[in-house]
């Protein structure tokens, strides 16, 4: 269970140092790594657990008589509260491993030798550990509870009798007064528009997304801003955090507006050889842990090809959808965004957007070693030009051009689309991942052709081919399109990127076959999504799974932009636009459904009901004013049925 940058991850209702990375993190530090519940001094093993809101339930048998357990996140902790009979206790080692060394500890046979000094002490009624880091930090945790509290070989023991509530506070430096997530989240919940369908898949999806949604903001209301996901990415990242604002932006748009405000804050200010920093260019990573922020490069790291127009493009449509004074306040980054985007364009030999190799070796979206290369299995050479990447510079110059004509970005941006023929291959008919300096190919059936679709950088002849090959037998299974096709080399469903699906990635490539009217095709790709998702018995999507029969989940869960992917869907569906003070429907129903109402969602300061229904070979869309806000009385809804 997570809030924001506390997470606990258990097995069975506890945490281990043999059970692999369970423990309390906080802020890329595991705090606990030894976390057990005993009742009558025996460990206790749940018979049933499930999950409400944001809090994790569990249910024990003593002797023919339950035993309760609910475990709540909180803003910055969480807190453990047991009720039943029997004596109760709960057990608790203190780590402060960084989550570097905890990933890495888990390809080793044993977990990496601890050689911190943690200090452990009571004051009052409450333990204290903490650690002072060779970064000059002071990681703490604070254990309060109702119960008898006290110290035995290095671990804290909470004891109470048919009752026991233990709060766990880490902090990092001065410790902050925790704050209740359930209030926030029932306010987010008044907030945000709610869905009913015909179909409870649907329905029952988009719900669990959008409580994970919440649980990886960092602080709201007032931070909106989304990490990326649990474990290994409870941080900062920068192309995350601008898809999920992009997936969520007809639904949430204080995401938007706070990813553009941190990454506007983080934005590159100077060169820095080892960070890959520039100015201008937009962060990838933040960290904060002892070796992750001090030691590795990743305290602020810039290694990425596709975060600055990808936050180029946020910019654009969040200014489209709330004004183009919205984004006045970010003036300064936009600016040095647009600069670096055009300094790189105007340098580059092809007049493309390439990178050439760094901490990580591939700078895209799929940043595997291994995920660039030709139809031989050999790897391309530098610089490696991607083909989404290109997508993204003429949306993020043509949109720019579009709220700020004065710039006179249009003809820039025609240029770069001009070249995407560059990657057109006639062995494939379709368009290659990436092209190299020396103008090789990588010459096979992959999915990063598919966002060509959601920035509209080719035309509907074009976008009908794609989605032909996208939807074909190569890529497109029962659960969704595959990263890389069968039968080419390295192709493994297991893989990271080579044969695995991943949602983020479907549900872009379904917004772009929305866009070109593509809804028969939409509603196959949409099916398999929800296939997926029923399969894979999660409450809600993981950051991928893998491309076999049947799925399995991989990756982080929960995951920001898998989660967004639902949310994206069902705009995709309804056909949200914005343009100036007018907002389009124009609706992509799948035939798997019926009808779709999505209730309080905020139209350019219109808050709206609106039911789609399906009637003979067309949709129905009918809607209600719930609320007319400011702008409301300029606003032009136009419904194209």
């Amino acid at each position: 269970m997570n809030a924001g940058r506390a997470f606990m991850v258990l097995r069975g209702g506890s945490a281990s140092p043999s059970h692999g990375y369970t423990g309390l993190y906080y802020r890329d530090t595991r705090f606990v790594s030894l976390y057990e519940l005993l009742i009558d001094g025996r460990p206790a093993l749940p018979i049933k657990s499930w999950r409400s809101g944001i809090s994790i339930n569990y249910e024990y048998d003593l002797n023919g008589e339950p035993i309760r357990r609910t475990i709540t996140p909180f803003y910055d902790g969480v807190r453990d509260s047991v009720q039943g009979g029997g004596e109760l206790s709960v057990k608790v080692g203190f780590d402060f491993s960084d989550i570097f060394e905890v990933r890495d500890s888990l390809s080793k046979s044993s977990v990496v030798e601890r050689r911190r000094m943690v200090n452990v002490e009571r004051r009052g009624k409450a333990i204290i550990a903490f650690y002072d880091g060779t970064d000059g930090a002071r990681r703490s945790l604070v254990i309060r509870s109702g119960g008898e509290a006290s110290l035995k070989d290095g671990l804290a023991i909470v004891r109470g009798s048919g009752r026991l509530s233990v709060m766990l506070m880490p902090a990092l430096g001065s410790p902050e007064r925790p704050r209740s997530a359930g209030d926030v989240f029932m306010e987010f919940l008044r907030m945000i528009p709610h869905l009913k369908s015909d179909n409870n898949s649907l329905n029952l999806l988009y719900r669990y997304s959008i409580t994970n949604i919440f649980t990886l903001l960092e602080s709201p209301p007032a931070i909106m801003f989304p990490l990326a996901g649990i474990p290994w990415f409870n941080c900062v990242f920068g192309r995350d955090s601008i898809v999920t604002a992009m997936q969520t932006l007809g639904f949430i748009p204080s995401i938007a507006e706070s990813v553009i405000k941190r990454l506007t804050e983080l934005i590159g200010r100077s060169h820095d050889k080892e960070r890959e920093e520039e100015p201008g260019k937009i962060i990838h990573e933040r960290r904060e842990g002892e070796i992750s922020g001090s030691v590795l490069p990743f305290r602020r790291y810039y290694g990425t090809i596709d975060a600055t127009p990808l936050y180029l493009m946020l910019v654009a449509s969040y200014a489209r959808q709330s004004g183009v004074d919205s984004i006045k306040p970010f003036k300064d980054g936009v600016e040095l965004a647009l600069a670096w985007l055009l300094d790189k364009l105007s340098k580059d030999k092809l007049g493309l957007l390439g990178y050439d190799g760094g901490a990580l070796s591939n700078q895209g979206w799929k940043d595997s070693w291994d995920s660039v290369f030709d139809s031989s299995g050999e790897l391309l050479g530098y610089p490696r030009y991607l083909i989404e990447v290109q997508g993204y510079v003429w949306e993020a110059l043509r949109s720019m051009d579009e709220i700020s004509p004065g710039l006179g970005l249009g003809n820039v941006a025609n240029r770069v689309r001009d070249k995407i023929t560059l990657f057109w291959s006639n062995e494939l008919g379709f368009f290659a991942e990436a092209i190299d300096g020396e103008g090789r190919l990588a010459d096979i059936y992959t999915s990063n052709p598919g966002h060509l679709l959601w920035t509209h950088a080719i035309n509907s002849g074009d976008a009908k081919k794609a989605a032909e090959v996208l939807m074909g037998n190569r890529l497109f299974t029962e659960y969704g399109i595959k990263t890389l096709g069968y039968g080419e080399p390295r192709h493994d469903p297991t893989s990271y990127h080579n044969g695995s699906i991943w949602p983020h990635d479907n549900s872009i490539i379904l917004k772009g076959l929305a866009d070109y009217g593509l809804c028969d095709e939409f509603s196959a790709g949409s099916k398999a999504m929800l296939n997926a998702f029923k399969q894979l018995g999660l409450p809600g999507l993981p950051e991928l799974y893998t491309g076999s029969d049947p799925p399995r989940p991989m990756g982080n869960f929960p995951q920001s932009w898998a989660s967004g992917a639902a949310v994206m869907m069902i705009q995709g569906m309804l056909g949200i636009s914005f343009n100036g003070n007018a907002v389009s429907l124009r609706p992509c129903i799948p035939d798997w459904l019926k009808w779709i109402e999505v209730r309080n969602i905020d139209l350019h300061g219109l808050r709206l009901n609106i039911k789609m229904r399906r009637r003979g070979g067309g949709v129905n869309v009918s809607y209600e004013v719930v609320d007319s806000m400011r702008k409301a009385s300029r606003m032009e809804l136009i419904i194209d049925e």
